[in-house]
């Protein structure tokens, strides 16, 4: 069995988002794992590509960038987040959104049967209860009409760590979050719709602000990502290929393999947008990895025969 060492040095850089491009997972099932924190050392940062700000809204407050303010000292998983102004209070009477799209394939022949499709996002909020907050509302024709994820009963599976209809935001008169709380992972899985045709989906993330001033720091986002669920794969994909700890690390992650190498076995570590990070030597005892952002990644194992991923955190 051989150990991997990925020893993790961060820095840091601001970059502003604009245009607007769908996350996609459609090429394979190898890049099934896709999507963006603000943190990745990237020029321009991947999000740009991915997050429309509205500009039709006066006075539009998302930004991304390094976060400091009182509550939110710094992204969850690094410096930058995408917040509701990096540095001031979120002012009174304001309505901000941000959208983002996913194009789901269920028609993506891989050898099994598309089930589902799952979005999760990190996020933290610090605002007036049931005042002021947030809300996501999902899209299946390109944003024309917009309903709000826990009333997409028809396309929605399930939902983790989200508010319910009793959470009413009276800014927005829509259920959202709201409170104070940092790091909460939330997270949607949806159906396919029409299968097996190709499915976008857009969402649109909306924080709202009473007349009431009470200098507090908003909502933040740290990391969105995505991925696609099948059935009858099991011939392909193994989950104890690999085994991998600390996770989350804030230095080094050990990777384990558990089974024999062969001559055909590949590791990889790639980012949260399926850009390949490293190319890993599984014959090196240690491997060492230079500017490296906190954030999440995916290790990446093929043994000629099956494969598996596994999701590694990286903190300060």
């Amino acid at each position: 069995m051989k150990k991997l060492i990925l020893s993790v040095f961060l820095s840091a850089l601001i970059i502003p988002l604009f245009a607007q491009l769908p996350i996609s997972w459609c090429n394979s099932l190898y890049h099934i794992y896709h999507g963006f924190n603000f943190d990745f050392n990237t020029i321009p940062d991947s999000s740009i590509y991915y997050i429309q700000i509205d500009t039709n809204q006066l006075n539009n407050i998302w930004q991304t960038g390094t976060v400091n303010k009182p509550y939110f000292s710094s992204g969850s998983l690094g410096p930058r987040a995408l917040v509701t102004d990096t540095v001031h209070p979120y002012p009174v009477n304001n309505i901000s959104s941000f959208t983002f799209s996913v194009i789901n394939c269920p028609g993506l022949n891989i050898g099994g049967a598309y089930r589902a499709m799952t979005i999760q996002f990190n996020f933290s909020i610090n605002s007036d209860s049931l005042q002021d907050g947030g809300t996501v509302e999902v899209s299946h024709n390109n944003g024309l009409t917009w309903t709000n994820a826990i009333l997409d009963t028809s396309n929605i599976l399930g939902l983790y760590n989200f508010y319910s209809n009793n959470d009413l935001i009276k800014s927005l008169g829509k259920p959202g979050f709201s409170g104070t709380y940092k790091n909460a992972y939330a997270s949607i899985i949806f159906k396919p719709r029409y299968p097996p045709n190709i499915d976008t989906v857009s969402f649109k993330f909306t924080f709202g602000s009473d007349s009431i001033q009470t200098n507090k720091d908003g909502w933040m986002v740290s990391d969105i990502y995505t991925k696609p669920e099948y059935e009858g794969i099991n011939e392909k994909y193994k989950n104890d290929l690999i085994s991998i700890f600390p996770n989350p690390a804030q230095s080094e992650i050990f990777i384990k393999i558990n089974y024999p190498i062969s001559t055909k076995s590949s590791l990889q570590l790639e980012n949260i947008v399926g850009q390949n990070v490293q190319d890993l030597n599984i014959n090196k005892e240690s491997i060492k990895f230079n500017n490296l952002l906190p954030g999440i990644y995916f290790v990446k194992y093929h043994d000629g025969k099956f494969f598996t991923i596994k999701k590694a955190i990286v903190i300060r």
